[in-house]
């Protein structure tokens, strides 16, 4: 089974996660079903944490900021 761990950044190096689905369940990337699963991702954030809105950087290196090696793919 593979599962897809779905979360958001509070600050750097700092992943908080909120909801995990199989992979089934979620099916392809743009699905409807990957849709639903991060608007739930979202709701749940916003009931944890209310205003507080995540972290977002510009790469990789903003988000994890020590032992990580960013390669281009």
């Amino acid at each position: 089974m593979q599962a897809r761990l779905l979360g958001r950044f509070a600050e750097p190096d700092t992943l908080v996660l909120v909801k995990f689905f199989t992979r089934q369940l979620l099916g392809e990337k743009g699905s409807s079903q990957w849709a639903a699963g991060m608007a739930t991702c979202e709701n749940i954030w916003k009931e944890l944490f209310g205003t507080c809105v995540p972290f977002a950087g510009q790469s990789i290196s903003d988000y994890v900021t020590e032992n990580c090696d960013d390669f281009p793919i």
